[in-house]
């Protein structure tokens, strides 16, 4: 097929523009390519002088011949990023241009030091000794990106061409498309990398949701196809013929952008960069890309069927566009027009293991032309304003209300082939849950609830059309919709004017939330309501969008300017293609003149945008039936593909499986043989220029007195860290350690995180309000938000981890935000403010208790989740149990425990229990208890009963999470964590009495309070910028005045006293010192105790050296597995260095485990990671859908790496000199952006090391040897290997019989799933017994023991 003659056109005109640029002397055969020019901006204040926005900071070549693009931008660091962007057209639904991304990097044609192809492993190999942790990819809609970052610019020099290579010439056969893509395995089953990834992917509530609602806004154009592959089409109708006809139609360098980002991009450098390049353009251009490219595709994909409800014209315009072969997206997508009336509605259907909540989304297709810079900017402004907190006009109306009607709303604004769409969010949202909740429709409401799980249907889940005619309530000339309005009318004001009581239950599927959506949107764009706060909240949502903007500009340029420039360089071909750079360097500008604009220029905005314009709607419903019912689908397809092949072909596809396993061997023996270049050396590569200073509290005894105060009359302050960096950007974190806190006043934490920040100031804080009489509010919360959101970037509070101290801080409160250097002193006043002197009252904190119920609900949803959070109870809590198996073959079991110690629930980590599993439970009983619903039910908290309310049955150990619920709750009934207990209430259903959320109120409060009075020696401050000791003097005296005013106040008097006596005095225990810490620190240390952060080794309860649990999670296609192993090492030691290194090796992509696991197409991926902040070793396999053969696969490749490591061959020296480079390229990455300097220093210190200077970490790193990397395989990992490979190798290298260990392995599986997976878990390699669970609220049920308020 032809090129089309837009397409003709638009390349001649392309052609054209290149002929008449001016050549660059330099690098011969390029021309430059002009870009957008950075216009003057009103405020250059937080403007780097050395980023993209320099005047120099973005410059373009093209390359003659070829018409390939390169983009060079400005990123001062040591990273090199690269980014190959192709632009791709989606043929239907079979996923052409995922499932050539994926084989893209197994191997190349095109010779390479001196042999005649590249293999496979070649490339990624070669990344990682370039100082690298690999290349990486995705692919978009409308392109493919291919990555690669490296440490300095020798590095990116070396692979650049050789990620061009396989790019552009790539080595695509059937044997790889079977193993990375699909295959039949021999008892029937399907497997392969891509269709693991889809599998555990298309059947989730994002995926279905994301897919849907392009399906109904794109429909008719290929951008309502899924790009990454539906697995029946997969399956059924693509084949490797048609990946590479894919290959031919738009892998060509016309089609091709590169983008370099890197420190220095002057002409010498870029030079270099294109020169290194040009040859692979040279020979891709040579041959031109077959014409008859399209048939080929539309054939081998049967297109036909491929794009359900996109329609045949979609299939034709997707067909002429691969004609054009090298110009995607030649075509605009046809507009959104709903069939009838102004908007679609679908309700969708996902699996899960509860029907409690679902989540809806609103679409909309904007007109935003492709340079219309201006009017993407005011979109963005006007949904940061709508959105971005909890004092938002969205927020304020459907989340911050005492019956929420969602727990979130967020929105996204995408482009899509230059396209712009507009979706908002809305997750948690009730939807009545219970058998029969969704056959209930109210009077006058939209007939999405009048269809049960089983008569909706669509392929895996349920979609069905229940809004394409006019129900909306804003319409005239409706009477029925007028009546609508005027019920609502009258609800409302019941309720009063300010707030909003709709029911909780079912808002979803009768289409109630989205009706009330629209109908609100109407009156913020109404001329007589106008918008809450005013044009003065839209300009302060303005300066935070571009102030967001300039940090992610400084902080994260090797994302943020490549995703920026990617919408320009996809329409390059096109007439109407806007200039390099139009967004990415109009946005700021766009973001000035729109400063000037009105209240009426806003609500005009809202009105055309959202209100008049047509709008998609998808009810994302979960369905608690669905997953066994695909389950028992899935079962019955597997049987039937069984029966239809037979024995013969069945062997035939196990005979084919094997020969790949061979064939990987081959490629792991050519690729020894290929020659690598050396390694560039870390002198070259450019560091950030950082210094920290850490003061111990007396140290602090002077700052921010007010002038003429003696020295060191104000007492000391905390603990204090100061960074020195280069930024526009200031930050602060501030640690206040919770160690001393009982497990009961740890469990509060998650609520504090939300309301420390987020609670109303009252008038009389002191006063015990009357539970009846709301209290009498000074400040409400949402100006303390407002004035919080408006000074500064970003704002956030956690439990542990925060600011990005991760590990050394799980014992922490920790409050994290970053201003503009120049408003500091204002954001820190704004947020000392909000931290001291707000309270804890039953509005504020039944809201967000709701809200947070709701997210737990959601996160245990999620298989990655679950599987981390239960691998960390059962290892910190005993929970598994060995007894006698009592049948007829004897033996021993292994069981969950019906409870666990009070001494083991005490030390468990703050950042432990606000994790979801215990914390579903206790956010049950705290909405019960301060504003429970009278129809509550035992259903919605049932890991959260009174022990009255249910018998204990001892022995019953069988697994089974509700039987033993009971058995735990009985007998933890006396193992209250302590604080305040008594009373009843807390445990059924009803109404809660007045003095009844009176006490959790105030227990909350005395929480809070406790945490506020943290002594100096609990609590750690750290700013960094570029005057962090103007900073620290600044953030001194607001900590002075605010923490002050509390501690003179009787509630910090009370606090203090109770902290006194339950919290010891000084910060961590740990003793030790680090290098670049003062003598006065260190004596202070020997006296009291180090700051509240350091390494805590994870404890490993065990009833057996091996051990595991097979749990349950409905929805979860894919299982997913999590074994960990103790490994408490030091971090500045030889094992440390060992372990990192060894981790590196067998991880790396393409590595050991990759070949065996993904490469076996097991599993979608398979690591081993070092976590030396915990002391364990995690070993992660991610979509797999026989974890026990992926474990087995994991085993043997783990086998296989000690028996190299033990043959000492010049492939294995090779193999640890590349893991050695990827370790020292993680050690710099670590500490590649002004946030991450501040991060890495927090951690450091936490572990000991010096804050700043890692390069005797680096040193550390490049002397690890193969027998270092052996010696702690053994000592550590031995676990992991079957028996029979122990001590293997040669005398000199056997081993004697390592140290005891512990083993202990999570894995995460459909319900239906779960005995067999045991069973076969049981038999694996490496053998692991493991007890069962149908969920993972048994886990919860055991460790949280009756809670009554």
């Amino acid at each position: 097929m032809a090129a089309t003659p837009a397409a003709a056109a638009a390349a001649a005109a392309a052609g054209a523009a290149a002929a008449d640029q001016p050549p660059i002397a330099s690098a011969p055969g390029y021309v430059e390519l002009p870009t957008v020019a950075q216009p003057p901006l009103l405020d250059v204040s937080a403007v780097s002088p050395s980023s993209v926005l320099a005047p120099d900071g973005l410059v373009a070549a093209q390359h003659t011949a070829s018409g390939a693009r390169v983009v060079f931008f400005a990123a001062p660091g040591p990273l090199v990023s690269v980014h190959a962007v192709v632009g791709t057209e989606p043929v239907g639904d079979g996923g052409h241009p995922h499932c050539l991304e994926h084989l893209i990097f197994l191997g190349s044609d095109a010779p390479v030091a001196g042999a005649a192809a590249q293999p496979r492993g070649y490339l990624d190999t070669l990344a990682a000794r370039c100082l690298s942790s690999g290349t990486n990819a995705w692919t978009a809609t409308d392109y493919t990106a291919y990555t690669v970052t490296t440490a300095g610019a020798d590095g990116a020099v070396t692979v650049l061409p050789v990620l061009l290579s396989h790019v552009l010439v790539p080595r695509l056969d059937d044997d790889a498309y079977a193993g990375e893509v699909m295959h039949m395995r021999g008892d029937g089953s399907r497997a392969g990398v891509v269709y693991q990834e889809m599998l555990g992917r298309e059947r989730t509530e994002g995926d279905q949701c994301d897919l849907e609602l392009r399906r109904v806004l794109f429909e008719g154009s290929a951008v309502a196809c899924e790009a990454g592959g539906r697995t029946p089409v997969i399956a059924g109708e693509l084949n490797n013929e048609a990946v590479v006809a894919f290959h031919r139609a738009y892998y060509h360098p016309a089609n091709l952008t590169v983008v370099i980002g890197a420190q220095d991009i002057s002409e010498d450098a870029r030079a270099r960069l294109l020169n290194a390049i040009g040859p692979v353009f040279d020979a891709a251009c040579a041959g031109p890309a077959d014409a008859a490219a399209v048939p080929a595709i539309v054939a081998a994909s049967g297109k036909a069927n491929a794009t359900p409800r996109a329609g045949s014209d979609a299939v034709k315009r997707s067909a002429l566009t691969l004609g054009a072969r090298i110009h995607p997206w030649m075509e605009v997508p046809p507009p959104f027009t709903p069939p009838t009336g102004d908007f679609v509605r679908k309700a969708v259907r996902f699996a899960a293991s509860d029907d409690t909540v679902g989540s809806l989304a609103i679409g909309w297709r904007p007109a935003v032309g492709r340079a219309d810079v201006e009017t993407a900017a005011a979109l963005e402004v006007m949904l940061l304003y709508l959105t971005d907190t909890s004092a938002s006009p969205l927020s304020q109306r459907f989340v911050e209300v005492d019956d929420p009607l969602a727990n979130d709303v967020d929105f996204d604004v995408s482009v899509s082939a230059g396209e712009t769409s507009v979706t908002l969010y809305f997750s948690g949202v009730p939807c009545g849950g219970g058998e029969g909740a969704a056959e209930t429709v109210p009077e006058g409401s939209t007939r999405a609830a009048a269809k049960s799980n089983k008569d909706v249907s669509m392929d895996d889940a349920a979609s069905e059309d229940i809004g394409d005619e006019d129900t909306d309530t804003d319409s005239e000339g409706d009477e029925d919709d007028e009546d609508e309005d005027e019920d609502d009318d009258e609800d409302e004001s019941d309720a009063g004017d300010d707030e909003h009581h709709m029911s909780p239950e079912d808002v979803l599927t009768n289409g109630k939330l989205a009706d009330e959506v629209a109908v609100f949107l109407a009156e913020l764009a109404d001329d007589k309501a106008g918008l809450p706060g005013g044009v003065a909240e839209v300009r302060a949502s303005l300066s935070r969008l571009r102030s967001q903007l300039l940090r992610s500009i400084e902080d994260d340029p090797h994302a943020y300017v490549p995703e920026a420039l990617i919408p320009d360089l996809i329409a390059a071909c096109r007439a109407d293609a806007p200039s390099v750079g139009t967004r990415l360097r109009g946005m700021l500008p766009a973001l000035d003149a729109l400063a000037t604009r009105d209240e009426a220029f806003w609500r005009d905005l809202l009105r055309t945008t959202f209100v008049d314009a047509p709008r998609a709607e998808m009810l994302m419903v979960p369905d608690a039936g669905l997953a066994e019912s695909l389950a028992k689908s899935d079962a019955a397809d597997l049987k039937a593909r069984v029966a239809k092949a037979g024995p013969k072909r069945l062997a035939e596809y196990a005979a084919a499986v094997a020969a790949r396993e061979a064939a990987l061997e081959t490629e792991v023996t050519r690729l020894a043989a290929t020659a690598l270049p050396p390694m560039p050396s870390t002198e070259q590569v450019p560091r950030l220029s950082s210094a920290a200073t850490l003061l111990c509290p007396p140290q602090t005894a002077s700052l921010g007195l007010p002038a003429g105060a003696p020295a060191g009359s104000g007492g000391p302050l905390f603990w204090a860290q100061t960074v020195t960096m280069e930024s526009a950007f200031a930050s602060a974190t501030i640690l206040l350690s919770t160690a001393g806190l009982t497990f009961r006043q740890r469990l509060f934490l998650g609520l504090l995180s939300e309301l420390a920040i987020s609670s109303h100031i009252l008038k009389t804080p002191e006063a015990d309000a009357d539970a009846g009489t709301p209290p009498s509010i000074a400040t409400p919360y949402t100006a303390l938000v407002s004035a919080m959101s408006a000074s500064t970037t970003n704002c956030s509070m956690t439990v542990g981890g925060g600011g990005g101290s991760g590990a050394v801080a799980e014992d922490t409160l920790v409050v994290h935000y970053v201003a503009e250097a120049a408003r500091f002193a204002e954001a820190t006043d704004a947020v000392l403010h909000a931290l001291f002197a707000s309270s804890v009252t039953a509005d504020r904190l039944v809201a967000v208790a709701k809200n947070e119920l709701s997210d737990t609900t959601e996160a245990l949803r999620d298989g990655v989740s679950v599987a981390y959070v239960v691998a960390r109870a059962i290892a910190e809590v005993r929970l598994l149990e060995s007894k006698e198996s009592g049948g007829s073959g004897g033996g021993r079991v292994l069981t969950m425990a019906t409870t666990c110690s009070d001494a083991d629930r005490e030390v468990l980590p703050s950042a432990v229990t606000v994790g979801p599993l215990l914390q579903a439970a206790f956010l049950a009983a705290v909405v019960r208890a301060v504003g429970g619903d009278d129809e509550d039910d035992e259903d919605d908290v049932d890991d959260f009963i009174d022990p009255s309310d249910e018998e204990s049955d001892d022995d019953d150990v069988d697994g089974d999470d509700n039987d033993m619920r009971g058995a735990s709750n009985g007998k933890a009934a006396n193992g209250d964590g302590g604080g305040g207990g008594g009373g009843g209430g807390g445990g059924g259903g009803g109404a809660p009495d007045a003095a009844t959320a009176s006490r959790v109120v105030a227990e909350a409060n005395e929480v809070l309070d406790v945490v506020r009075a943290t002594a100096p020696p609990g609590v750690l401050v750290q700013v960094a910028g570029a005057a962090p000791d103007q900073l620290l003097a600044d953030f001194s005296s607001a900590w002075r005045l605010h923490a002050g005013a509390f501690h003179a106040s009787p509630r910090g008097a009370a606090a203090a006293a109770a902290a006194a006596s339950s919290r010891p005095v000084g910060g961590s225990s740990d003793s030790s010192v680090a290098v670049d810490w003062s003598a006065e620190v260190g004596a202070y240390v020997a006296s009291v105790g180090g700051p509240p952060l350091g390494r805590t080794a994870a404890r490993m309860l065990a009833a057996s050296p091996c051990e595991g649990l097979v749990v349950g999670v409905a929805g979860v296609d894919s299982g997913y597995v999590q074994a960990w192993l103790p490994a408490d090492v030091p971090p500045a030691t030889p094992d440390a260095s060992a372990l990192t290194v060894l981790a590196h090796l067998l991880s790396r992509v393409e590595g050991p485990l990759y070949k065996a696991v993904r490469g076996g197409g097991l599993a979608y991926d398979a690591s081993l990671s070092f976590d030396v902040a915990h002391g364990r070793l995690v070993a992660i396999l991610s979509e797999a859908k026989s974890p026990a053969a992926a474990w087995s696969a994991f085993a043997g490749a783990l086998a296989e790496v000690r028996s190299r490591l033990a043959g000492a061959t010049a492939d294995v020296e090779r193999e640890v000199d590349t893991a050695r480079a990827a370790a020292v390229y993680a050690a710099v990455e670590s500490r590649s952006a002004p946030s991450l300097v501040a991060s890495s220093a927090l951690r450091r210190s936490g572990m000991r090391l010096p804050a700043c200077n890692a390069s005797a970490q680096e040193a550390r790193l490049a002397a690890v040897s193969r027998a270092d990397c052996m010696r702690v395989l053994d000592v550590y990992l031995h676990p992991l290997l079957p028996c029979d490979k122990m001590g293997g190798g040669d005398a000199a290298h056997a081993v004697s019989p390592p140290p005891s260990s512990t083993l202990m392995l999570v894995a995460v599986v459909a319900p239906s799933e779960v005995a067999t997976s045991a069973e076969e878990l049981a038999a694996a390699a490496v053998p692991v017994p493991c007890a069962t669970l149908k969920s993972p609220s048994g886990v919860a049920a055991v460790v949280l023991p009756s809670v009554e308020f």
